[in-house]
């Protein structure tokens, strides 16, 4: 699971999740659109952030 939250306030904002074991990289992407992240269960998921 991810959590995405306020950089001013500490609010969560959204949550990432699908992964089956522990997340080992997480990245945005350049305009800040796409967050892609790699699990230990041998997956990599693009997320489209809304947040």
């Amino acid at each position: 699971m991810i959590s995405s939250r306020s950089s001013t306030t500490g609010e969560l904002l959204k949550t990432f999740t699908g992964h089956s074991e522990s997340i080992s990289s997480a990245t945005f992407s350049p305009n800040g659109q796409f967050l892609a992240s790699g699990s230990r269960d041998k997956t990599i998921k693009i997320w489209q952030c809304d947040c």
